[in-house]
C-alpha cells in the first residue's frame, strides 16, 4: 500500500500514522496533520454502496441495532425546537428506525408544527413505516432536494459513516436555509480513549477505540470539513449517546457526563474535548 496515495478528507495531507486494526482485514489511520481517524481502505461512496448492499459486511450492520437513544435525542428536540420555536421542514439523514421523528412530535406544539423528511440508505430500514414522513432510500446525494429547502437537517449518530464527507457536508449547505440549524453529534475522541483504558481495567467488553467506524472525527478535522462546505459551528453541547446497557458502565457515564456539563458552564471549549457525543449546532456562514 502507498502511503503517500492515502489523501485525508478533512486536510487533503498524505502523512498518517497507524492507530489500529479494525474489521475485516482493514486498518485505521490517523492524519497527523487534523487528527482525523479513518478506515484504509478508504470509505468512499462505492465502497459505502457496496456495504449498504450487503450490510452484513460490517459489523452489526452499517446502522447497527438502534440502539436506545431517547435520551440524547429528547435534548436535541428541545434545543431545536427552543431556536425554531415555528416548525419548518426537517431532514434527517440516516433515519433508521424513525424515532427522532417521534421525539420531535413529542415535544412540538402543535405536533404537527414539522414536516418530516428522511433519507435511509441501509436496507435494514428500508421495510419500516415512517407515518407522515417523506422518506427516500437513498444516500443524502442521491436525493437530490432543492436548493434552500430545509429549516433544520440533523444526522444523528451517523456522520461517521457517511462516504466523502467533504461533499455531504456541502451537500448540507447546499438543501439548508441561510437562516436553517444544521445539528449532528459524533464520538469525541477523547472520551472514547479514555472509555477504551477504564474497560481495560474492569475487564469490559467493547473497550478497544478506533475500531467500528469509517471515520473518527477530531475537533480540528471537524472544523476544516464544516469551514470547507461553508459552514461553522455555533454552539457544541455536552450529548450523552445511547443508553449504556450495563448498570455499573451507566453510572460511571452520568457521573461523568454530570461533571462534564458543570465544568462546561466555566470553560466553552470542553464539550468538544470531554463529551462522549457532543452535540453541534452548525449553520451556513453569513
Amino acid at each position: 500500500m502507498d502511503k503517500n496515495a492515502i489523501v485525508c478528507v478533512a486536510c487533503h495531507q498524505t502523512e498518517h500514522i497507524f492507530v489500529a486494526k479494525a474489521h475485516h482485514g482493514k486498518m485505521m489511520m490517523r492524519c497527523r496533520h487534523c487528527g482525523l481517524i479513518f478506515v484504509v481502505p478508504q470509505w468512499t461512496d462505492s465502497v459505502a454502496q457496496n456495504v449498504f448492499a450487503n450490510y452484513a459486511g460490517w459489523p452489526g450492520g452499517i446502522s447497527g441495532g438502534a440502539a436506545d437513544r431517547h435520551g440524547s435525542m429528547r435534548a436535541i428536540a428541545q434545543q431545536i425546537i427552543t431556536q425554531k420555536p415555528n416548525g419548518g421542514r426537517l431532514l434527517d439523514v440516516g433515519c433508521a428506525n424513525g424515532t427522532f421523528f417521534e421525539v420531535m412530535r413529542q415535544g412540538s406544539q402543535p405536533p404537527t408544527a414539522w414536516q418530516f423528511y428522511g433519507a435511509e440508505p441501509d436496507p435494514k430500514w428500508q421495510g419500516l413505516a415512517y407515518p407522515d414522513v417523506k422518506i427516500t432510500p437513498q444516500s443524502l446525494r442521491q436525493c437530490h432536494f432543492p436548493n434552500d429547502f430545509f429549516d433544520v437537517v440533523t444526522i444523528l449518530d451517523a456522520l461517521y459513516y457517511l462516504p466523502e464527507p467533504d461533499k455531504e457536508l456541502a451537500e448540507i449547505a447546499r438543501i439548508l436555509k441561510p437562516d436553517g440549524l444544521f445539528v449532528f453529534d459524533v464520538p469525541g475522541q477523547v472520551y472514547l480513549r479514555l472509555r477504551g483504558n477504564i474497560g481495560q481495567l474492569l475487564g469490559l467488553s467493547r473497550t478497544r477505540p478506533f475500531t467500528t467506524y469509517p471515520f473518527y472525527f477530531s475537533s480540528q478535522s471537524l472544523n476544516l470539513l464544516l469551514n470547507q462546505a461553508g459552514l461553522e459551528i455555533i454552539e457544541v453541547a455536552v450529548g450523552r449517546g445511547a443508553r449504556q446497557p450495563e448498570p455499573l458502565v451507566r453510572h460511571l457515564v452520568s457521573a461523568y457526563i454530570n461533571l462534564a456539563k458543570m465544568l462546561s458552564k466555566f470553560f466553552h471549549n470542553l464539550p468538544p474535548l470531554v463529551s462522549p457525543m457532543p452535540v453541534y449546532n452548525v449553520r451556513r456562514k453569513l
